[in-house]
């Protein structure tokens, strides 16, 4: 039975998933619960950045074949072109990049889709992307205080 083991570093925690199949491939998606943005003006160059971590624990190599973001508001955040799919050897991981880019203020969410594969079956998992577009009076890229 292969297990798919999301946990994070230091004091995230750790929650753990089971996935049928026998190819002895573990990840581990840090961060543990959600991913969050900094505040970032409608008008920022470059939107607020944040990253996930595939780590691959287990004692085999662990397929990663797609990483996407869907929900609602998905248009308010960012993926750059991933070389996929990606064969992470154990003990490696993968840094992925994410953008959040507010087109005005207010809250946003969606979530990250991570799918790898155990022995012949994909295990999804996702993590809830979250981002507040802020305040900018001067219309200058920056976050104005209330």
């Amino acid at each position: 039975m292969a297990l798919l083991a999301l946990f994070a570093c230091s004091d995230f925690g750790l929650d753990l998933y089971e996935a049928s199949g026998d190819s002895g491939a573990m990840a581990e998606l840090t961060p543990e619960d959600s991913v969050q943005f900094p505040p970032t003006s409608a008008y920022s160059d470059f939107g607020g950045e944040s990253e996930i971590v595939i780590y691959s624990a287990g004692d085999k190599p662990l397929a990663v074949h797609d990483i996407y973001i869907e929900g609602l508001d998905a248009a308010n955040f960012e993926l750059p072109d991933l070389p996929l799919p990606i064969m992470l050897e154990p003990g490696f991981e993968f840094p992925a990049r994410l953008y959040f880019l507010p087109d005005a203020q207010g809250s946003y969410s969606a979530d990250v889709v991570v799918v790898t594969a155990g022995n012949l079956e994909e295990v999804t998992v996702s993590r809830r992307l979250i981002g507040d577009g802020c305040y900018d009076r001067e219309l200058d890229g920056i976050c104005d205080d209330f």
